[in-house]
């Protein structure tokens, strides 16, 4: 909600923008590190922020993968941890006569690993849905800019 204040033009008092300063610190905080090894590893058209008020809230291009953080990153991990214990109970279930492999085929099991996956994306695309939605309609703003200028 914080970032919707951008899209209006209003005056905000100091003491606010200073709140709003610590809780932008707060949102932005990205465990994971995903906005830097997109910006070292991927090449983007250079845009600019839509205002200055986009720009403060962290909102500096139109991009909308690098807008996003780690969202792919984390739904990339949420895949590949299923799969690996998918891969362990498939292991667990060829190589059943040694202990230990059968003790990790038993922390490894489920009914469904199809159906739990799907409910963990959907969980996590849930919980990021107006980030998302956010990025993509910044991202639109650019293709319109910029079929424009063609």
């Amino acid at each position: 909600m914080i970032v919707l204040s951008a899209l209006v033009d209003i005056v905000i008092p100091i003491n606010l923008f200073i709140f709003l300063e610590v809780c932008i610190k707060f949102a932005q905080m990205d465990i994971v590190g995903g906005e830097d090894i997109i910006a070292e590893n991927l090449t983007f058209y250079p845009t600019e922020p839509v205002n200055a008020a986009f720009d403060f809230f962290g909102v500096g291009d139109k991009n909308m993968i690098s807008n996003s953080g780690s969202y792919f990153f984390i739904l990339a991990g949420i895949i590949g941890f299923s799969l690996f214990k998918a891969f362990v109970n498939w292991l667990a279930t060829k190589i059943a006569s040694n202990h230990y492999v059968r003790l990790m085929g038993m922390w490894a099991y489920q009914d469904q690993f199809l159906f739990n996956c799907s409910k963990n994306t959907v969980k996590l695309f849930m919980e990021e849905y107006f980030g998302l939605v956010f990025a993509v309609s910044v991202n639109l703003l650019a293709f319109e800019i910029f079929s424009k200028k063609s």
